[in-house]
């Protein structure tokens, strides 16, 4: 659905954003996520969310806040760069070789070629280790855990991450366990 506005010129509106959740293989991997997210929110007291990777980006399409609310949360819809996101390193580095060089070259093509060398070293150890675990490059304090979604080949087709900022006040936290 286009719009027009006050100059004749046309913008989408959130329909098609509406629409894009209501897609098969989209509409089943949120409906089968959003309880594990909502339990897995509960038992951490920490939001988490789930990315997709797109055309360069990775968007949220699903988020899920902790019951005392509390926390950094990412808005659904929201574009992330892939670099140098936890989540990125998970949706690039679950994928077969073509795919990975791929989404390297449409998501870093405007990094210097120390950072693509930099990323592919952490995409390796993430493939390692099975998730990605680091300490934020943009926020202070703010540490994030992504998980990949596979699929029947081993390939991510979403990222499951939780931003985590540490209490200074003294009060343990679940994650802390």
């Amino acid at each position: 659905n286009y719009v027009a506005n006050h100059n004749n010129t046309y913008s989408i509106t959130s329909k098609l954003f509406q629409l894009s959740h209501f897609h098969p293989p989209t509409y089943r991997l949120v409906t089968e996520a959003i309880p594990i997210m909502e339990e897995l929110s509960r038992e951490i007291s920490f939001p988490c969310d789930l990315r997709v990777y797109n055309k360069g980006v990775q968007t949220v399409i699903a988020s899920i806040q902790p019951p005392d609310g509390l926390g950094f949360m990412t808005r659904v819809g929201s574009e992330i760069s892939v670099a140098p996101s936890a989540s990125g390193l998970v949706l690039v580095a679950f994928q077969d070789p073509v795919i990975m060089e791929m989404r390297i070259h449409e998501s870093l093509s405007d990094k210097s070629a120390v950072e693509i060398k930099n990323f592919r070293k952490s995409l390796k150890e993430v493939a390692a280790k099975g998730f990605a675990s680091i300490q934020s490059k943009q926020y202070a304090g703010l540490h994030a855990i992504s998980f990949p979604i596979l699929d029947v080949n081993g390939s991510a087709v979403a990222a499951m991450t939780v931003p985590m900022l540490a209490r200074i006040d003294g009060t343990k936290q679940a994650a802390q366990n």
